[in-house]
């Protein structure tokens, strides 16, 4: 696709949840003890693993159409079926069936930075004024 604008967070917080991450995948490789915890920690360490590599990739993708890469899947909407975009409790998109979908890559943390919250705000106002211009 040519002309695809990606919206994520900064590369800085990406590396920083990645080596979060890392840190729980070694805690639980430290895990010396038997039974269910020898079994626990290597696969809470998997997880964590997958949860960084997918985090890694949360993005939103406009171009021809709106691409949402959330947590679990990414989703595919086309312009005419976006209603609007806002945020309160993190980025989110409403479709003309009147879904509200929310955005992974700029989801609201209990306790997070104001910095974050104006940065999820700013990328709504954006993704705003794009889909009024492909009205």
């Amino acid at each position: 696709m040519t002309g695809v604008r990606v919206f994520r967070q900064p590369f800085w917080l990406r590396l920083l949840a990645g080596f979060t991450g890392l840190a729980v995948v070694l805690a639980a490789g430290g895990i010396d003890s038997g039974g269910w915890l020898a079994v626990l920690g290597p696969l809470g360490g998997a997880v964590a693993i997958a949860l960084a590599v997918r985090n890694w990739h949360l993005r939103v993708e406009v171009g021809s159409d709106l691409r949402l890469v959330n947590t679990l899947r990414t989703v595919r909407i086309p312009w005419p079926e976006v209603k609007r975009f806002g945020y309160d409790r993190g980025l989110w998109v409403q479709v003309v069936d009147g879904r509200q979908l929310d955005v992974s890559a700029f989801s609201q943390a209990p306790g997070q930075l104001s910095s974050a919250t104006r940065r999820g705000e700013a990328v709504a106002r954006e993704l705003e004024r794009i889909r009024k211009r492909r009205r």
